[in-house]
């Protein structure tokens, strides 16, 4: 599976009105095979850990 260990474009966008990850779904973050997201602590929604640039 590939993973992105530093900052790189990859075709991921997050709608945080959309996004339910406070109430315990991870569904994204499980299931993203680019592994590049993760849960934001201070909103406790999903978010690209590494930015596109």
């Amino acid at each position: 599976m590939p993973h992105a260990n530093h900052a790189t474009s990859v075709p991921v966008t997050i709608d945080d009105e959309k996004c339910i990850a406070e109430k315990g779904c991870r569904v994204c973050i499980d299931v993203c095979p680019l592994d590049v997201l993760a849960i934001n602590p201070a909103t406790g929604k999903a978010h690209m850990k590494y930015d596109e640039w």
